[in-house]
């Protein structure tokens, strides 16, 4: 039994690095902001741990971060500790920075998946995004019960107006699946995501689950779940009270 088992083992990695071998790899595309403002410093491109000045909010040395894009390019952590000029000595250090890199014996190789690049700066797209988030702001004390196609709101049907008359919206979302079949923000399509079919069903609340009745703790405000011999914590601190919708 022990051979064969050995035997089928065997075929079966065989079988799935076979598979792996043939699947195609796609291209992986940026969305051209790294080479547009290389000039100020490469202000839309990803510089956390890396010096900055307090001032501006940019990188003090756009050699910094280009010492950095090598070190990605070279694919070794000893580029990262040793090439790569960072804000602090007494900062963490990178955690796992060749892990996009590592070649994996489950799944598919990291190198084989991808993800659309992030709107440039200026676009439609992000604009939209921009306007979604303070949209966000706006509704956070909306009942969520309200969020669906029957409901009457007039504060979200006002939300949805704006940006339905947004031009990323106009142009129906662009690789964003996130309308309604006729390409348009509805309530049970607002704020949903970009997975397939997520605009099915009913949006759900993460308080929800606020707490259970428990022995000598009862009832939900409490805020904590036992879940067997687990107990789930639900609280959270509270932020200080400022209105961040209101900011000019």
């Amino acid at each position: 039994m022990s051979d064969y088992r050995r035997e089928e083992a065997y075929k079966v990695r065989m079988t799935a690095a076979i598979k792996a071998r043939e699947r195609l790899h796609p291209e992986h595309k940026s969305n051209g902001d790294e080479q547009r403002y290389a000039s100020a410093n490469y202000a839309m491109s990803f510089t956390k741990g890396l010096r900055h000045d307090s001032n501006t909010g940019l990188i003090v040395d756009k050699e910094d971060f280009e010492s950095f894009r090598r070190a990605i390019d070279e694919g070794f952590i000893n580029a990262f500790t040793a090439q790569v000029r960072v804000a602090s000595a007494k900062d963490r250090a990178w955690e796992a920075p060749t892990a996009g890199i590592v070649f994996e014996l489950e799944g598919p190789d990291p190198q084989a998946v991808t993800m659309a690049p992030a709107p440039p700066l200026g676009s439609d797209e992000l604009a939209y995004e921009m306007a979604e988030v303070y949209e966000l702001a706006l509704l956070r004390d909306q009942p969520l019960t309200d969020f669906a196609a029957n409901k009457s709101n007039t504060t979200i049907n006002e939300s949805i107006d704006r940006l339905n008359a947004l031009p990323y919206t106009v142009a129906g979302l662009p690789g964003r699946p996130r309308t309604t079949p006729n390409g348009v923000l509805s309530p049970q399509t607002l704020f949903r995501g970009s997975s397939p079919k997520v605009e099915v069903g009913p949006y759900l609340s993460q308080f929800m689950l606020i707490g259970n009745d428990q022995p000598g703790n009862s009832g939900v405000a409490h805020g904590y779940i036992q879940y067997g011999v687990l107990q789930i914590n639900q609280r959270v601190p509270v932020a200080t009270d400022q209105d961040y919708s209101n900011l000019k």
